[in-house]
């Protein structure tokens, strides 16, 4: 397999890194692990919903999370409605997918970088998590694109349930061990400055000013207020998420491996690389899981979030101020479009609400002139391409920076068919 697409996704496991935390035990709830290793907290026999919920959420930190989505659903199951549990599960469930991870993704690695990483991880219900024995080793790059899909889901789930919950006011109360360590990353109270110490060590030293720092803890506090403006925050940052994986995720990469394999790591041209994917039967074609129907959901998402903080100006950015304007928030500095921000905010929302509604003129420069064209992206998703390897490059253009192909509609994205004119003329 080519082993830089397996080391970019085996890393998204690895992207957890801070402090743990482990309550006193009265009764235990099961963890997998080494018992030494897997906290515990108090539950009584007949703990309500939210007591079940606010006992999880002092489990939300980046070396217990998976403690946490497990509790939230013990609440769910006794108070399916439970605002906070369902809140806490929406933020939770894309990285609910990261279980077995390292394990899943670890001929990434080569055998002692896999046995080095494994040993310098803490032994906390995190790395349990991440190396679960009960997955699958993936070893061809199909494999890895299914879990990619499994993550572009559970964005895309997320994001669809968050919107249902714009109207949703809840008081978090964060874990302090999590937040503290967030409040003082954050602070203009402390600095960090790196330095190389005699030995080569690159170490980096934090100063506080004390007075700042007591200033600071005024207005700090471990409870946060969620309102509308993190909720669409959450919610359009995993639609982005997922759009981001779409395109990955669209089109079979079953035999991927195999080409890249054939190669054995020479630089081939386009049209011998379309010549070796033509052989490959399922390569490139559209997954019947794919999501582009997605797209223009995520753009009227985009669309509506820019529209409703435009409006609500006077609460997200109180005085026009950034700093702290949202005390007591989740997001407490000021959301704030100001003159360019809010000419280029709106620039964007109108270029977005024109390409998801259909053929739009755009235009193109080189470094002479300019000339314009139709595109039509609603094709993407009203009718995707089948077989990708209909419209891929088969030769350079006369810039050789880009390539021409055969269908130079790309399936309807240019009704005109100037696709490859287009891209001679960006060559001039």
């Amino acid at each position: 397999m080519k082993k830089n697409i397996l080391n970019v996704l085996a890393s998204t496991a690895m992207v957890f890194s801070a402090i743990g935390c482990t309550k006193e035990v009265v009764k235990t709830i099961e963890v997998p692990g080494k018992p030494k290793a897997a906290p515990t907290m108090t539950i009584k026999e007949s703990a309500s919903a939210e007591e079940l919920a606010i006992a999880a959420e002092q489990l939300v930190s980046f070396y217990s999370f998976n403690l946490a989505d497990m509790i939230f659903d013990r609440a769910l199951a006794v108070d399916p409605s439970n605002k906070r549990a369902l809140f806490y599960k929406d933020i939770l469930r894309p990285f609910m997918k990261l279980e077995g991870s390292m394990t899943r993704f670890k001929l990434a690695f080569d055998d002692q970088e896999y046995k080095k990483s494994a040993l310098e991880m803490p032994e906390t219900p995190l790395k349990s998590f991440l190396t679960s024995k009960e997955v699958k080793d993936v070893t061809r790059d199909i494999e890895a694109q299914d879990f990619l899909v499994e993550m572009r889901d559970a964005f895309i789930e997320s994001s669809r349930s968050l919107k249902n919950k714009l109207d949703w006011e809840l008081t978090l109360n964060i874990n302090p061990f999590f937040l503290n360590k967030e409040d003082y990353e954050y602070s203009k109270a402390c600095t960090t400055y790196p330095y190389t110490d005699v030995d080569g060590n690159e170490i980096e030293e934090i100063y506080c000013d004390e007075i700042a720092v007591e200033k600071k803890k005024e207005i700090d506090h471990f409870t946060r207020k969620v309102s509308t403006a993190e909720i669409l925050a959450f919610q359009n940052y995993y639609a982005g998420m997922a759009l981001f994986l779409i395109p990955y995720t669209t089109w079979s990469l079953e035999g991927a491996d195999e080409i890249y394999n054939q190669a054995g790591g020479q630089d081939l041209t386009y049209s011998e690389v379309r010549e070796l994917a033509l052989e490959k039967k399922n390569l490139l074609i559209l997954r019947k899981d794919h999501a582009l129907a997605f797209i223009p959901e995520l753009g009227s998402s985009l669309i509506s979030a820019t529209k409703w903080a435009i409006k609500y100006q006077d609460r997200l950015c109180p005085k026009n101020v950034e700093k702290v304007a949202r005390k007591g928030h989740l997001i407490q500095e000021g959301i704030c479009l100001n003159g360019s921000d809010k000419t280029e905010a709106e620039d964007s929302m109108t270029i977005a609400e024109a390409l998801i509604s259909g053929k739009t003129v755009q235009e193109i420069r080189n470094n002479n002139s300019a000339r314009k064209t139709q595109v039509d992206l609603t094709a993407l998703w009203l009718n995707p391409v089948s077989d990708l390897k209909t419209i891929m490059p088969a030769v350079e253009s006369s810039c050789k920076v880009h390539a021409l192909t055969e269908n130079p509609t790309l399936n309807g994205i240019f009704p005109k068919g100037d696709f490859n004119e287009v891209v001679e003329f960006s060559c001039q």
